[in-house]
């Protein structure tokens, strides 16, 4: 999926529309397929374009092509948290179930249809929860637990399974402690979650970023969730001086980052917070790693796990 909305745009909120679709296409093996049809009840579509460019080739990059992009990555960032609203709940979204409140409802081009979603759990981490999260303590409480059931039940991570009980008791005594979780009123904005170079297509020259790919992650997620992301799970994947560019311009942009407008003790808290979720059941493992090489991986993380339980813990 891409998207080729121009920084540019004046800040907005957009605005939305649904249509029905019917497709008719034919096979040469299998014959007529019919994607959908009139009568039947509205499905969900997601609607692709292709747009030009490739994803971000760093190594000929002169400092200024660095400068510009990362200023246009900025400028992208911004354009979605000024256009987009804010959500009451944290995860992905989902097409809405029979039952439930629906969290977002986008009207039709008539009256009598119109989508309805849910904001609901997390698919890159296989977190399913049937209530919404309302806050960032519960978020990271149900990412926490979550990942306790992967130590449980996959086999690849025996060895670390007495992990199970710290972080039990983290949950119960000292996560709602952590003062960075101590907010009111928490709303949660649109996140992209996977912004890395192969993600961003850019064509002509000077560079020109003319497209952002792959949302399969994306959602709404606390505010730092974004940086989180890159400066942990994505960690290297852009250079250290157009990275700093780029929180540069989204503190020009009155977007806080850890550069200046989020507090140094707040930030480590949340960065610790994040690290320790990753670390507990990492889903890249086995991956290349088998055999001696996977004990001593599984090692070192529960070991740098441990050393965030007992930082974060009660003193």
């Amino acid at each position: 999926m891409s998207s080729n909305l121009q920084p540019s745009t004046p800040p907005h909120h957009p605005n939305f529309g649904v249509h029905r679709l019917g497709i008719d296409t034919k096979d040469a093996q299998r014959g007529e397929m019919k994607f959908s049809s009139v009568d039947e009840p509205p499905n969900g579509w997601i609607l692709m374009t292709r747009v030009p460019g490739e994803p971000i080739d760093l190594s000929p990059l002169t400092d200024d092509d660095k400068f510009h992009l990362a200023t246009q990555l900025a400028d992208y960032v911004t354009n979605w948290r000024r256009s987009v609203p804010p959500q009451n709940f944290a995860g992905n979204i989902s097409f809405h179930q029979t039952g439930c409140r629906p969290d977002i409802e986008i009207p039709g081009s008539n009256t009598t249809h119109e989508m309805q979603f849910l904001i609901r759990g997390m698919l890159g981490e296989e977190l399913h929860c049937q209530d919404g999260i309302a806050s960032i303590a519960e978020y990271y409480k149900q990412r926490i637990q979550n990942k306790i059931k992967t130590l449980e039940t996959n086999e690849t991570f025996t060895p670390n399974r007495d992990l199970i009980q710290s972080l039990e008791s983290f949950i119960q005594q000292d996560l709602t402690a952590i003062r960075a979780l101590n907010t009111k009123n928490d709303s949660f904005v649109f996140t992209h979650y996977d912004l890395s170079p192969r993600n961003i297509l850019v064509s002509g020259q000077p560079p020109q970023i003319t497209g952002i790919v792959d949302f399969e992650f994306s959602g709404f997620f606390p505010p730092l969730d974004e940086i989180l992301n890159d400066c942990i799970a994505n960690n290297g994947d852009w250079p250290k001086d157009m990275y700093e560019t780029y929180l540069k311009r989204l503190e020009c942009n009155g977007i806080p980052t850890p550069l200046e407008g989020i507090k140094k003790d707040h930030w480590e808290q949340m960065a610790l917070l994040e690290e320790l979720v990753e670390k507990i059941a990492p889903w890249w493992l086995p991956g290349e790693f088998q055999g001696e090489k996977l004990k001593q991986r599984l090692k070192e993380i529960k070991s740098r796990a441990t050393e965030i339980l007992k930082y974060l813990g009660s003193p």
